[in-house]
Parts: C-alpha cells; structure tokens; sequence
C-alpha cells in the first residue's frame, strides 16, 4: 500500500517512454532489440525471486565488459 509498484504488464520490458520513443522512430523490432538490452528486462525474474541464468550471464557479461573498460582506461592513464 506504502510501496509504488511498476506495472509489469506492458509487452515491451524497459522504460516505456524510451521503447515508444524507438518504436516510433525505428519500428517494433527496433524497440524489442532495445528492451533485450534493458536491465530492466533481466531484473524482473530477480524482483520475483527467481534468478535466471540468462539474466545472470547478462549482468556477469556486463560487469566483465566495464571492468576490462576500466582497465584500458588505467593502462592509458599510466602511460601518459
């Protein structure tokens, strides 16, 4: 009653104002490739309690991308 909740029942996961905003100018297919890459998408089993590894190797792959990010980034600031 205190808590607002999402509403979890439109078709396309992710911020809806983003996907109509990629759904008008691109199409549909457009808005349901960015919704694939939404962590909205892969934090919704996890607020149901349940983990899906799809949504695991998502957020390990992102994690993973951003730590080698960060690292490149360190390696060029030491070499001036």
């Amino acid at each position: 009653e205190g808590t607002a909740r999402r509403n979890t029942s439109s078709p396309a996961a992710g911020w809806p104002i983003v996907l109509s905003g990629v759904q008008s100018l691109f199409g549909f297919p457009a808005a349901e490739v960015v919704s694939r890459f939404s962590f909205l998408t892969h934090f919704e089993s996890a607020e149901r309690g349940v983990l899906d590894i799809k949504s695991v190797l998502f957020f390990l792959s992102v994690t993973t991308l951003f730590a080698f990010l960060n690292g490149l980034w360190a390696s060029r600031l030491r070499q001036g």
